[in-house]
């Protein structure tokens, strides 16, 4: 795999987990007489994670407007409280679901793992 991309433009954190995207970008390369279509990977983005994304573009621009559309479907939290009774103490736990997906989740975070970018505010009652 190529070096990081240095200084690269604003892009959006990753779906899963809402952290920065690594980015790396095409090695520098030129095809030769004897084997026109070798070279380098296309530009692509990956997250501690396990995230990954490339179009197979070498051309940034469209790369990093793929990249950012994909969060394009936003969705908010909506509370599910869960109690039960054991040895006569009543015991809670809020979690949250996607209301895209259905996923439920310990924590709010800013991406759902079905890419949904998690509207802050007033959640479904």
């Amino acid at each position: 795999m190529n070096e990081p991309v240095r200084n690269p433009p604003k892009l959006e954190l990753c779906p899963l987990c809402g952290k920065p995207l690594t980015i790396y970008g095409p090695e520098d390369w030129k095809p030769s007489f004897d084997d026109p279509d070798s070279g380098g990977d296309p530009y692509n983005a990956v997250c501690e994670c396990g995230f990954s994304f490339s179009n197979d573009s070498y051309d940034y621009d469209k790369f990093s407007a793929e990249l950012n559309r994909r969060a394009e479907r936003t969705g908010r939290w909506v509370p599910v409280v869960n109690t039960w009774t054991q040895d006569e103490h009543e015991y809670g736990a809020t979690w949250y679901k996607c209301d895209q997906c259905g996923r439920l989740c310990e924590t709010k975070q800013p991406y759902c793992h079905c890419g949904a970018h998690m509207i802050r505010g007033a959640e479904h009652a």
